[in-house]
Parts: C-alpha cells; sequence; structure tokens
C-alpha cells in the first residue's frame, strides 16, 4: 500500500514493475487521508506493507503496528508479516522505485516476525554489505545507491 505522501507516478510504476507483487495507492482509493493508524491498519488487514515518506513519524508508526500485532482478536491475516517502510524524497523518481523496490526485497528477505519498520538505510546497508537481490543489473544497484557509474 503505498501512501498518499508518495509520489504518484512512482506508485503507478511500481503498480506495472514485475517484481512488485500488488500495489494499491491511496491517492487513488477511497480512505486517501485517512489517520495514520487507520492506513497501518488496512496494510495488516489486507497482508502487505504500507510504503511512506513520513520518516520523521517512524517510532509512531511502529507503536502503532505493535498495537495492532497485540490485538486479541483473530485477523484475515498475520500482523507479523507487515512493515511500515519509509523512504527519503528523492528528485529522481527512478532511483526512487528502484530504492522502494529493493527495500520491499529486503523486507522479503527477512524471517517472521518482520520489522515493524524498515528505512531504505536498511537495504542499503545490506547491499554494501554484499547482498546481491536478483533482478537488478550492478548499475542499478549504483543508481539506488546514488553512486556513479564507472568511468569508461
Amino acid at each position: 500500500m503505498i501512501d498518499e505522501d508518495f509520489p504518484r507516478d512512482v506508485g503507478y510504476a511500481l503498480a506495472r514493475d514485475p517484481r512488485a507483487q500488488r500495489v494499491v495507492l491511496t491517492v487513488d482509493a477511497a480512505w486517501r487521508g485517512e489517520p495514520d493508524m487507520d492506513q497501518v491498519t488496512r496494510a495488516v488487514q489486507m497482508g502487505g506493507v504500507l510504503v511512506s515518506h513520513n520518516r520523521t513519524e517512524r517510532a509512531r508508526f511502529r507503536r502503532y503496528l505493535e498495537a495492532e500485532r497485540g490485538r486479541t482478536q483473530p485477523l484475515p491475516t498475520n500482523p507479523a508479516a507487515t512493515s511500515v517502510l519509509l523512504l527519503p524524497h528523492d528528485p529522481s523518481e527512478e532511483r526512487l522505485r528502484t530504492r522502494t523496490t529493493l527495500l520491499l526485497d529486503w523486507y522479503l528477505t527477512l524471517p517472521l516476525p518482520k520489522p515493524p519498520t524498515l528505512v531504505w538505510n536498511d537495504a542499503q546497508q545490506a547491499l554494501i554489505g554484499g547482498w546481491q537481490p536478483a533482478g537488478y543489473s550492478a548499475n542499478d544497484v549504483r543508481v539506488a545507491l546514488g553512486q556513479l557509474p564507472p568511468r569508461r
């Protein structure tokens, strides 16, 4: 689920990316403008993740997700599989899309329970440490890391 503060064009590109299983844009959905807590609840009910630029609210998102995980009534999905993924604003939509898919791929490698929140730096450090996700060229990774391509 893509939060309304995320660039719409990047969300649409993610929705067409074969690596993304199902992308729901809140800017196009009936729950646009709902409080963050309700957005997290919706992500848990959908069994997915919430992607946002709202990194300043990381602690709040963590509390919301932990509250959802602590609910006593059964949910249709496993709340331990839901996270809030937080990415910085980026003027390059291509780099933001690549970073988002890399962060999603990193999230998928993690065992249950998933961390309540993940930030781009988590995937970035994994890449620097040698993680090599399938489906990305060396140039894709360099672009995502903000590195210049090698000189010829």
